[in-house]
């Protein structure tokens, strides 16, 4: 019998459990976490990393392949002509953190972190993985249980878990004034889809599902002295996922992503992240990423910092 894809029985599920998004301040940085798994540690770092110990989002995929469990070369068939992997996708809406000094003389920095990413909606992998096959096709991730009753097959479960972080600095130096400034706005609006698929012959890959969700942080932190840790205030919090579909891959508003999962190569999001955080806040920090000011933002909440 030859194994293939079972009709409509493809599936993709998320599941947050009881993450949310926060931000927590350490002495170094306001790392920017999904409470599950999050190391918070990570803020009193001065690199600010790691910043999770495991996932807070898994997205599980299901496929009934037909085929005889009891027929020891399907099952061989399976394993030598078929890959399951999950591919995810990430579009980063906003990217930024603002930075004012105490006074109103000691100006400002607007650092815009998604001005650096090039490649945007990109691959969100393991950017330590020497290929892009090992970041979306891993054996560990899946397993194939026999299916003997009803529709007889092989059931491949296939799980990927996410947990997107990132630490913000708490102080930066201005050198148009210069004077410290200090973290006011942290800010990271994002959007995933996890495309489930499956690899057949090394060659022809079928879209079998796909789920999206959307993540957001916004706080804002205020001072009473340049020693002392700021309090952070969330504006925004928020991890809304969607609806799963088995719609064909461009059957969909997200033209661009679909673009990503059909073709899915470097950079990654990771990658492009060390290089927007060194644009940013490296030796070579520059516009657009990276802009200081002698001003500050004329909006900028009276109660930031108290006059020293």
């Amino acid at each position: 019998m030859v194994v293939a894809i079972a009709p409509g029985t493809a599936t993709i599920i998320a599941n947050k459990g009881g993450s949310r998004t926060d931000i927590h301040v350490g002495t170094e940085h306001a790392l920017l976490h999904c409470t599950t798994n999050a190391r918070r540690a990570a803020a009193d770092d001065p690199a600010g990393h790691p910043g999770h110990t495991g996932p807070m989002i898994t997205c599980t995929g299901t496929v009934l392949m037909s085929g005889d469990p009891a027929n020891r070369q399907d099952k061989v068939d399976l394993t030598t002509n078929w890959e399951f992997g999950m591919i995810l996708v990430s579009d980063i809406v906003v990217y930024e953190a603002l930075y004012a000094g105490r006074m109103a003389n000691e100006g400002s920095i607007a650092i815009n972190l998604k001005s650096a990413f090039g490649t945007n909606p990109s691959l969100d992998g393991d950017g330590d993985l020497p290929t892009v096959d090992e970041m979306i096709f891993d054996p560990s991730n899946q397993v194939i249980t026999d299916q003997t009753t009803g529709t007889k097959g092989f059931l491949v479960t296939y799980k990927l878990g996410d947990h997107p972080n990132n630490p913000f600095p708490l102080r930066q130096t201005n050198s148009k004034v210069p004077a410290p400034n200090f973290l006011h706005t942290a800010r990271r609006d994002e959007g995933f889809i996890a495309y489930f698929v499956a690899r057949e012959r090394g060659s022809t890959v079928h879209h079998l599902a796909r789920i999206g969700w959307h993540i957001i942080w916004h706080g804002t932190l205020g001072w009473t002295s340049p020693t002392a840790k700021p309090t952070v205030s969330m504006v925004t919090s928020r991890i809304d996922i969607g609806q799963p579909t088995t719609d064909a891959v461009d059957n969909t508003a997200f033209p661009r992503s679909a673009a990503i999962a059909k073709n899915p190569q470097r950079p990654t999001c990771n990658e492009q992240d060390g290089t927007a955080f060194d644009r940013g806040y490296g030796p070579t920090a520059s516009a657009p990423v990276r802009a200081e000011s002698t001003t500050r933002p004329s909006n900028l909440p009276s109660n930031f910092f108290p006059a020293p």
